[in-house]
């Protein structure tokens, strides 16, 4: 969703030029069209759980919270990384590549366990964890698949207050998206 949003703009700059609206629904357009792809493969993995028997809890009902974080932080980055691209071009060739590092960084492919349980990375478990892509998908494996195997930031981390660090950095992620885009979007037609 940050790299379709992040061109987003480019891609439509004859719409912006022809027709005054606001410039930031073509951004939210984009990176909702990835979170409703997002759903429906949810959807899929919910109920092939089902036919794998699957060990669903009411810790479920919390996985919305994490996406719509997920959403927020998608959406920060995008309208941030729009922004940047509509002046420099090379932030596209830039953003594929801190993607490609941010995706092996992230305990996606493997378990957080696996950076934890290692005597000398243990460390970079607790930092990993407070990220905050990190932290929503570990959330989001907590509630929906294995509440009792996979760790969260609140297992991992000691300090309640830096616990909270992942949720302030998506706020802040989203206002200084939103903060920036709305500061230089006047311009968009003109530079384009």
């Amino acid at each position: 969703s940050t790299s379709m949003g992040m061109r987003a703009i480019v891609d439509r700059g004859d719409l912006l030029r022809k027709i005054h609206f606001p410039n930031y629904i073509i951004v939210a357009s984009t990176t909702m069209g990835s979170m409703i792809s997002l759903a429906i493969n949810l959807v899929v993995v919910i109920v092939f759980g089902f036919f794998a028997h699957a060990h669903y809890t009411w810790r479920v009902l919390l996985v919305p919270f994490s996406i719509i974080q997920l959403y927020a932080i998608a959406l920060g980055l995008a309208l941030l990384l729009g922004t940047l691209y509509v002046y420099f071009r090379d932030v596209g060739h830039i953003w594929e590549v801190v993607l490609q590092a941010m995706f092996y960084a992230t305990p996606i492919i493997y378990p957080i366990s696996m950076v934890a349980n290692n005597a000398d990375l243990g460390w970079a478990a607790d930092l990993l964890m407070l990220v905050p892509t990190t932290q929503t998908i570990m959330d989001i494996r907590h509630n929906l698949l294995s509440p009792e195997y996979v760790d969260t930031v609140w297992t991992m981390v000691d300090n309640p207050v830096l616990c909270l660090l992942p949720y302030v950095l998506s706020a802040l992620i989203l206002w200084l998206g939103i903060h920036v885009f709305r500061k230089r979007s006047q311009k968009f037609a003109e530079v384009l």
